[in-house]
């Protein structure tokens, strides 16, 4: 069996030893447009601000493609799938054959069409190691001094963190009006805000970059839509990422926001799999198929889409939203839905002076969103209480008390919460 792994990140690391763990024997083949082994991408921060060096990046180590007996193909990137044929076509002109294929081709950084954007070098994102030593590497050089972030999702304030851990002057620019939009609640935000102040980041709230000013390819200015003008001397683009599926246009593998995929992690073309930020699978709350770009997913994902690679079958359970950050001496965990629809029911906790929160979102008597902040100790069972859709009956409103009374809960209840513990 000839296996070959489009991507190199944390899906097809645990596809490969998924694999491994069933057929010892078939070839594989790990292709990535990045030349790096695997490496953390939550730690490009941390490489920013020198609290973390080039050797803590590496999650596998030095000898893990000779141990797991894969085969890399580092540095160029997959131009076409050609399915009927069973070939993967690379920009370099090198070709693969498969059996079985993994599309674990992550997310690549969107950036909108801002006038002035092209024209301007001085110009980064920040999804890949290649973006964090471009970046840091200026700063290393003195060349900057202030800078301006476009987006306050967890790229662009992890970005924002690390530059101004240098000493940089940081800007965030956000459309929404908090940060953090898809990960906490206004209340929470505030506080994040409040870190960041300490920090010495600066965020402007309801506003976007409109015009970058340049010349000769050198940032002058930018533009805000609110009409004041900031002079940083590097502009980072942080908005998001989308699935990276351009090179499977000419295949007939179905995409609709990223690959589609059952819960097997199959695509719509047999023996072709995905994983990982590209893959647009089952949720858990909904059902419905969705593409969640976060690690505990994209691992688990990987693991499922190895398994069934290999002929073992495995099943997953659906997707489900996570979040676990540290903002200044703030930590934060949050998990399924956090906007309320009409018919739920929100419980609340808060220790104002000490920034303890605890928001619970109850929809249908069953757990299905929180937000903790400091008191993070049972997230792991407020996690395992939505995915098993456990019924709380009337205990609903003993999950926000100021301690997690576990002995207080019903028998049944208990044996529930055992269970989804282990």
């Amino acid at each position: 069996m000839k296996y070959v792994l489009v991507g190199n990140s944390y899906s097809a690391v645990w596809a490969a030893e998924a694999i491994r763990r069933v057929d010892a024997d078939g070839e594989v083949f790990m292709i990535s447009a990045e030349k790096f082994r695997p490496y953390a991408k939550a730690l490009l921060q941390d490489y920013v601000s020198m609290r973390f060096t080039e050797h803590h990046m590496y999650y596998r180590g030095e000898h893990w493609y000779e141990r797991m007996k894969v085969k890399p193909g580092l540095g160029s990137p997959v131009v076409e799938v050609n399915d009927v044929a069973k070939i993967v076509v690379l920009e370099s002109g090198e070709k693969f054959t498969y059996d079985r294929l993994l599309i674990a081709t992550g997310g690549v950084p969107f950036v909108p069409p801002i006038k002035g954007v092209d024209e301007c070098r001085d110009v980064y994102t920040f999804t890949t190691w290649g973006d964090a030593m471009r970046i840091k590497d200026r700063v290393d050089a003195g060349e900057v001094r202030s800078a301006v972030v476009i987006g306050a999702g967890l790229i662009g304030t992890q970005c924002a963190e690390g530059l101004a851990a240098r000493g940089v002057k940081v800007t965030i620019v956000e459309l929404e009006n908090q940060v953090l939009p898809r990960a906490v609640d206004s209340k929470v935000a505030g506080w994040i805000e409040e870190e960041f102040h300490k920090e010495g980041i600066s965020v402007r709230l309801s506003d976007t970059v409109e015009e970058v000013i340049s010349a000769d390819g050198r940032l002058k200015s930018v533009k805000l839509k609110s009409g004041d003008v900031l002079e940083p001397d590097i502009l980072v683009v942080a908005i998001g990422v989308r699935p990276n599926v351009d090179f499977l246009r000419s295949s007939s593998v179905k995409v609709d926001r990223g690959v589609l995929v059952d819960e097997h992690m199959r695509t719509s073309v047999e023996d072709v799999f995905a994983a990982g930020d590209v893959a647009q699978a089952p949720e858990v709350l909904t059902g419905e198929k969705q593409v969640i770009p976060i690690i505990p997913v994209a691992t688990e994902q990987g693991k499922i889409a190895g398994f069934n690679m290999a002929g073992k079958s495995r099943t997953y359970p659906g997707a489900l939203s996570m979040n676990s950050f540290h903002f200044g001496e703030l930590e934060i965990i949050s998990a399924g839905k956090l906007t309320p629809e009409e018919g739920d029911e929100v419980i609340t906790y808060v220790e104002e002076e000490k920034r303890l929160y605890k928001k619970f979102i109850v929809s249908g008597g069953r757990l299905a969103g929180y937000v903790l902040t400091r008191d993070v100790e049972n997230a792991g069972v407020y996690t395992a209480l939505i995915r098993n859709r456990v019924e709380l009956g009337d205990m609903v409103h003993a999950l926000s008390e100021s301690r997690f009374h576990f002995h207080k809960f019903p028998e049944k209840l208990r044996k529930s919460l055992l269970e989804v513990r282990a």
